[in-house]
């Protein structure tokens, strides 16, 4: 019997939370007009944001005006990787385009401003919260195909889902989403549907609570 997992939806929903994007890209040295491709989670290789790294020219290529937020803190055994992205995207040149936030509290707000929500994994995520999370703020997302983003992701519904360790594939998700906001848009929407629909904290109680009362039925009593 599979139960999705079911996380507190309600934090991403909060409409007010549009009204801070502005504030937020300020803060952030991001320009107001630019379409943010966000990727949130700890920086460890397995994470895949070099991937996304790598993806940056061709995103750029496309959409000049783009920009890359990296948000998270490194890997306590992985001190290095941060500082190796970074690099690496000064010698892309992409440097002034790609911001990496650190640790943040305020996933809300950030998915609220961003265009697309990035899970770049090279190996398969055992769920991908990040994924619902985007979902539930009404933004479409990109995520490798293996683990927990097939189950959470409709592919061509709600998001693109790519092969793992692709830039090339990955940059092309990206760009077709930019390239499109009104289906984008409708991705987002359905997304948002998708995630209250399977991954709320009330859809994973009542599954919970039937698994009970089936089992409990089915056991002989003293």
């Amino acid at each position: 019997r599979l139960i999705h997992n079911g996380i507190d939806l309600a934090r991403f929903e909060d409409a007010a939370l549009a009204g801070e994007t502005a504030a937020l890209r300020t803060t952030l040295s991001i320009p107001g007009d630019a379409p943010l491709v966000t990727t949130l989670g700890r920086l460890e290789p397995w994470k895949g944001q070099h991937v996304l790294v790598e993806a940056v020219p061709a995103i750029l290529a496309a959409h000049p005006n783009a920009h890359i937020l990296v948000a998270g803190g490194a890997a306590v055994n992985k001190p290095g990787y941060g500082p190796a992205l970074e690099a690496r995207c000064r010698e892309l040149g992409v440097a002034g385009q790609v911001t990496f936030a650190g640790i943040r509290d305020d996933a809300p707000r950030i998915l609220a401003a961003s265009q697309v929500l990035v899970l770049p994994s090279i190996t398969p995520e055992p769920f991908g919260r990040t994924l619902v999370e985007a979902m539930a703020a009404g933004c479409p997302v990109v995520a490798t195909r293996g683990g927990g983003p097939q189950d959470i992701v409709a592919d061509g519904e709600t998001g693109l889902l790519v092969p793992p360790e692709n830039a090339a594939a990955l940059a092309d998700a990206i760009k077709e989403l930019l390239s499109d906001p009104s289906r984008a848009r409708a991705m987002g929407l359905r997304g948002r549907a998708r995630a209250k629909a399977h991954f709320s904290l009330a859809r994973l109680a009542d599954d919970m609570g039937a698994l009970f009362e089936e089992v409990a039925a089915k056991t002989p009593r003293a």
